[in-house]
């Protein structure tokens, strides 16, 4: 049996409306929230916790696409149109050949896609091996004592997978200068092959005969899924050039301008995504 109170209990006011026979009332309007109210955008530490890209927010956000602000993002997004122009172009003239570039700057719901450096190749661990994995890559990172730096692009070009099941149109990277004997990107990548190494997996980039590392550093910014033929890649080089034969104002000049800053050696396990921060010298 539920005990019950006789105590006045307080009225409940009614919502104000305004009467209708009142002429006079001004109509209430909702207050524009100001652009001060507005959150900032979320630090890319956070972004790693998921493997979904984060909504694409109003403000600029250079973490988003691996440290790249919009107007370098737009100009990669010129250089993907452009090459999507010259495809058009092609197969009018070629119509048995149909090649379809895809885009890595935004996801298929048009969110943004953080571009990277590879520093390995797919690789298998055991469950029991990923904890010592990230522990030797975190030791091999203090010890190389590589610092953040600025990676530069010196030309395009179509990269095939290991299976070649699907090419990239990739920007060559580089971190160093030719008076240079190691550059940052090369020792992260001796690091890392290091470890790999010794986890039984194959490294990436392997030294030529001479024992020089091959320089295949570079950042996807298209794939496909079929090889593009010779005269094709000749049409798009062309069109990059600005259709001129030895052109030096063409859109592979404007992407040597481009620089993306290198601050974090990200390892992805299973949905899980690892940041190692390159640490600066004090």
């Amino acid at each position: 049996m539920a005990s019950s109170s006789h105590q006045k209990r307080p009225s409940l006011g009614l919502v104000d409306y305004s009467d209708s026979d009142n002429d006079d009332a001004e109509p209430a309007t909702a207050a524009k929230p100001t652009e001060s109210t507005s959150l900032p955008p979320l630090p890319s530490k956070f972004h790693d916790l998921y493997t979904a890209a984060p909504r694409q927010a109003k403000e600029d956000d250079p973490s988003a696409h691996g440290h790249l602000n919009s107007a370098e993002v737009a100009k990669i997004g010129h250089l993907l149109s452009v090459a999507r122009s010259a495809i058009n172009r092609h197969e009018l003239f070629h119509q048995h050949e149909v090649f379809k570039l895809e885009s890595f700057l935004y996801s298929d719901l048009g969110t943004q896609l953080p571009l990277h450096i590879s520093m390995s190749r797919p690789i298998v661990l055991r469950t029991d091996q990923r904890d010592q994995f990230i522990a030797s890559l975190e030791r091999g990172l203090n010890k190389a004592g590589v610092e953040p730096f600025d990676a530069h692009f010196t030309s395009l070009d179509w990269v095939p997978n290991q299976d070649r099941t699907r090419w990239f149109w990739v920007m060559r990277a580089s971190s160093g200068y030719k008076k240079q004997k190691q550059s940052p990107l090369t020792n992260l990548l001796a690091m890392c092959n290091s470890v790999v190494k010794h986890h039984g997996q194959p490294g990436l980039y392997l030294a030529d005969s001479r024992g020089n590392m091959r320089d295949g550093f570079h950042v996807s910014i298209g794939w496909s899924l079929g090889e593009p033929t010779a005269q094709l890649r000749e049409d798009i080089a062309s069109a990059m050039a600005g259709g001129r034969e030895g052109s030096d104002s063409g859109l592979d000049v404007e992407l040597s301008a481009l620089t993306m800053r290198c601050e974090t050696l990200k390892v992805k396990i299973g949905n899980a995504v690892h940041a190692l921060e390159l640490k600066r010298a004090f």
